[in-house]
């Protein structure tokens, strides 16, 4: 192959490129600004030159949320939701690994308290996280580090969030997100140990205690495994185990842990 030929195609790809990082720096200025007619300005512009770039995408959901956070009328705001979700669904349908984009949409589904949508929206995610594994790719379609672990920390996080609410009749939320985070990764700890708190909040001790159990033994020193464990076993009046499991969360803890643990094993061996 021609070098200088080969040269001159790639310096033929560059402009393109600095194109799409200027109209998402471009935007994201006006963005912060909070510049309606600036934004949608330069949106028009970004869509006649580069109108297959995902981040334009991203750019016109932002553009949509912005306005109707600053809407009061209702009936505006449900329109401009719709145009939000309409932007951020085609941005995922054309770029399905741009794992920003469906954060940006449980995001928003939080925000408007559309749990259901929210649960699926999770769900679908980590459908898609089994066919790509650490394929994810984030804003300018940079790719992304240790992406299993981000995700995971994410979800976990979704789920923490909906127990947060304290509704009881969104732990099936949570148990279903968890269960599927447990299909494709049986030793996540953060899943084992929310279902058990879902169990542990209905009374339900067998099953959190067998939750419980497993997520031990994939960390021994885990301290807040072990203090549900020992408030489970407490509740099912086996005072013997739950000393057992103080004691090592005294002795894996720290300094606040294990005060917790000596306050509590006090109090059953009196």
């Amino acid at each position: 192959m021609d070098k200088k030929l080969g040269l001159v195609g790639l310096l033929f790809l560059l402009p393109a490129l600095t194109i799409a990082q200027t109209y998402s720096k471009r935007f994201e200025e006006v963005f912060n600004r909070q510049d309606s007619a600036g934004q949608r300005q330069l949106l028009a512009e970004w869509q006649a030159n580069k109108p297959l770039d995902a981040d334009l995408q991203v750019a016109y959901f932002n553009f949509y949320k912005q306005r109707y956070e600053q809407e009061a009328d209702s009936l505006i705001q449900e329109g401009l939701v719709s145009e939000a979700f309409s932007h951020i669904d085609s941005g995922i349908k054309a770029f399905p690994n741009r794992l920003d984009m469906r954060f940006d949409r449980i995001s928003l589904l939080w925000n408007l308290g559309n749990y259901s949508d929210y649960k699926e929206t999770i769900l679908a995610l980590l459908e898609q996280h089994d066919v790509i594994k650490d394929g994810w790719l984030w804003k300018n379609n940079s790719s992304l580090i240790n992406a299993t672990d981000f995700l995971l920390k994410y979800v976990d996080n979704y789920v923490v969030q909906l127990y947060n609410l304290d509704d009881e009749s969104l732990h099936p939320y949570m148990d279903e997100i968890a269960n599927r985070v447990l299909i494709s990764h049986p030793r996540h700890v953060p899943s084992l140990s929310n279902l058990a708190i879902t169990a542990l909040y209905h009374e339900d001790y067998p099953t959190a205690i067998e939750h419980l159990t497993k997520a031990l033994s994939i960390e021994a020193e885990n301290t807040s495994v072990l203090s549900n464990l020992a408030f489970a076993y407490v509740q099912v009046g086996n005072t013997e185990k739950a000393i057992a499991y103080y004691e090592q969360m005294a002795k894996y803890g720290d300094s606040q842990t294990k005060a917790y643990a000596a306050e509590q094993l006090e109090k059953l061996v009196r």
